[in-house]
């Protein structure tokens, strides 16, 4: 499955009592889990910086993905950015594999480029001689 992150920020008007924010959450919860069943909720964090939830959520359907943030939209009174997330293990063995498959290709790929660099300053040289 893939891993999301969706940052949310409330908005001050979203509720006057903060007691109501538990009602607000719960019902966010109930519509995603009906509207979206591919989705799996693996944590929520609460911070005090830019955003004020952070979701980290499973889904093998973007679309569904987009809809729970539609949702936390709409029915959170929030504004949302998602974020596709790779596991940090995932990420270094895909950069590895890819810097042993293209090394060769960029070697070769920055030693043309750096002739073809020499071979014009090489004209342009000689032909401001000639002048």
């Amino acid at each position: 499955m893939a891993t999301y992150v969706i940052l949310s920020r409330i908005s001050p008007q979203a509720f006057s009592d903060p007691f109501e924010f538990k009602k607000i959450a719960e019902n966010v919860s109930a519509k995603i889990k009906s509207e979206c069943p591919d989705v799996k909720w693996k944590e929520s964090y609460s911070t005090m910086g830019r955003y004020d939830v952070v979701d980290v959520i499973e889904s093998e359907d973007p679309k569904q993905v987009m809809k729970a943030a539609m949702i936390i939209r709409s029915y959170g009174h929030s504004t949302t950015e998602t974020l596709p997330a790779t596991p940090w293990d995932d990420f270094l063995a895909t950069a590895q594999a890819l810097t042993a498959e293209n090394r060769s290709a960029i070697t070769k790929a920055t030693a043309t480029a750096t002739m073809e660099r020499v071979v014009a300053f090489s004209k342009l040289v000689s032909t401001e001689k000639r002048k």
